[in-house]
């Protein structure tokens, strides 16, 4: 009994050594109907073999070492693995994912955000100590700045772990070059450097630091150059510089080859950006009877210029005043409320202070994440 207990109690705090296949933290532990979250994809894998795992019909691929994964006894697991994935490419996906979207204290923009778990026998499994994953992903969007994080499923917080280089007319991309910011390169054995349908074999690099690639400390540089200069903040494990469908005019390649996995949990491509005319908003809302409501869990906020979603308690929470905001809410008994497009605005907010918003019930019309993308406009 005292095992079992254990065992599920590693699973809910999500600690870095259990994987956590639902995120969430102490304060947003809220009941959102199924309906509005993603669902895990299933692939199964022989995890004695070095495999390449497609993970969508859109270029996403997972790379396996063989022998990748050990049961939570640090056993090596030998039987078939289940890989559970699943993608967060617009802000409907987001807005009730109980994921934070926000990095030191600025907000994020998204890429691209997906999470990967693995069972074997329907146990969780964790990545063995010094292996990695690595994921060939198809970004969602090409915001400039973009960088790849992992989530902290025990602190709720994101870690950097590498830089996603943009890419120039001159340098149109690098492929299979490992750079390791913790000073070693790692170069594999199938390298090509491509400059205007320029392939060079391995041997003919020349890998002089101060001509090709460099990895400082502290100094980051914008975007791909003859010398890219990445920072190592002290806790990244690699990036990786790696591209496809790479043509002149295109800030990022359709598929971030490369990113490195080094844990199951939450994976985000996010730029990072500092919410304009902000505002602090207590709030108090009514239904279009004027009726008020008492009983609402969670708002989650969207401003439909960026790709992202942040949640609140209902009565407070902060915003862009001249932002497209939209406000979902849903309360105890699973009705859903909207602040429609264009409804913020015309309430002429300008600063921090009280407010009351008239919300729409549209429970019976927005049924789940895709009628709200719909609903919304977004990509999906």
């Amino acid at each position: 009994m005292m095992k079992k207990q254990l065992f599920f109690a590693c699973i809910c705090l999500g600690l870095a050594a259990f994987p956590s296949f639902n995120y969430k933290p102490e304060a947003l532990v809220y009941p959102i109907p199924a309906a509005f979250l993603p669902d895990f994809s299933e692939k199964t894998l022989d995890p004695t073999i070095e495999t390449l795992l497609p993970l969508d019909n859109e270029g996403t691929v997972l790379h396996v070492p063989e022998d990748a994964f050990v049961d939570i006894f640090g056993n090596v697991v030998e039987d078939p693995v289940t890989i559970l994935y699943k993608e967060y490419n617009n802000s409907a996906d987001m807005a009730f994912s109980k994921i934070p979207m926000t990095y030191q204290g600025n907000n994020f923009n998204s890429s691209g955000m997906f999470e990967i778990q693995g069972k074997c026998k329907g146990k969780p499994i964790r990545v063995a100590p010094g292996k990695s994953l690595t994921i060939d992903y198809k970004i969602a969007q090409k915001n400039p700045g973009t960088d790849f994080y992992r989530l902290n499923e025990g602190s709720g917080q994101w870690t950097l772990v590498a830089d996603i280089p943009e890419m120039t007319e001159k340098v149109v991309a690098v492929q299979d070059i490992a750079i390791n910011v913790r000073g070693n390169r790692a170069v594999n054995n199938n390298i090509n450097v491509q400059n205007n349908n320029w392939n060079v074999p391995r041997n003919q690099i020349n890998w002089d630091e101060d001509q090709n690639l460099n990895v400082r400390r502290g100094n980051r540089g914008g975007g791909i150059n003859q010398n890219k200069v990445m920072e190592d903040d002290g806790n990244r494990t690699n990036a990786t510089l790696l591209a496809e469908n790479a043509d002149a005019g295109h800030t990022y390649p359709d598929i971030v080859k490369g990113l490195n996995v080094e844990s199951f949990g939450v994976y985000n491509c996010d730029q990072i950006y500092r919410v304009p005319n902000r505002v602090d908003v207590t709030a108090s809302f009514k239904d279009q009877n004027g009726k008020a409501l008492n009983d609402l869990h969670v708002l989650s906020l969207i401003d439909l210029e960026y790709n992202g979603a942040f949640s609140f308690s209902p009565n407070r929470f902060t915003c862009n005043a001249k932002g497209n905001n939209v406000i979902l809410l849903f309360s105890t008994s699973d009705k859903l409320y909207l602040l429609d497009k264009g409804e913020f605005a015309k309430m002429k907010i300008e600063k921090s202070g009280d407010y009351t918003f008239t919300v729409k019930e549209v429970s019976n019309t927005i049924r789940n994440t895709a009628d709200l993308a719909k609903h919304l406009g977004l990509k999906v």
